[in-house]
């Protein structure tokens, strides 16, 4: 089964905003690992690259999401539940 790959955005109100990763990457060129292209490399290789520069990652069976890093996975993980929840 292919994986979405999403970015998480912890917003300052305490809520989250979810992206398609090479969308986004395209956008916010200055969050793009050096010598990678969000339309040339596969989203593997932009995950990895990612989590050398110090971005967490978690997966689900249909989705992986990177989460920006500075931020808690543990409360990124509570809000994609209520989102989950409540949809």
């Amino acid at each position: 089964m292919v994986q979405r790959h999403m970015v998480v955005i912890p917003k300052e109100d305490g809520g989250i905003e979810v992206y398609p990763l090479k969308n986004w990457l395209r956008q916010n060129r200055e969050y793009l690992p050096a010598g990678l292209d969000a339309t040339s490399n596969t989203s593997h290789q932009l995950r990895a690259a990612l989590r050398q520069s110090g971005w967490t990652m978690q997966e689900t069976p249909d989705e992986v999401r990177l989460i920006l890093p500075g931020h808690s996975a543990h409360l990124v993980a509570w809000h994609l539940i209520l989102r989950l929840l409540y949809q």
